[in-house]
């Protein structure tokens, strides 16, 4: 699908001008943005421009260290409906 990414959104994309970004080009970092700072209504566009499985498949295969671990949870057993063994540790930001 090609769909235009919602100015709304620039605050979690910040590091390109949303005009600029290519959803099938840079899907990993909406994907992962997105899930771990979006608002209710971004994880809506998020899940009506990605499949839900292109959304796991892409959280899965290559963990960033952006979420708390109470946001992880949220992910994973929520959005995903995963019970999957993940390393949180690949998953969750630490203050250190």
């Amino acid at each position: 699908k090609s769909r235009k990414i919602p100015r709304r959104m620039q605050p979690i994309l910040w590091s390109q001008d949303v005009r600029s970004l290519d959803v099938n080009k840079d899907r990993e970092m909406i994907i992962f943005r997105v899930l771990a700072y979006g608002s209710l209504d971004d994880l809506r566009w998020l899940f009506s421009t990605y499949t839900k499985a292109t959304v796991a498949r892409t959280f899965y295969s290559r963990p960033q260290r952006l979420f708390s671990a109470a946001g992880l949870n949220f992910v994973t057993r929520v959005l995903l409906r995963s019970h999957k063994n993940i390393h949180a540790s690949s998953y969750v930001k630490t203050l250190s």
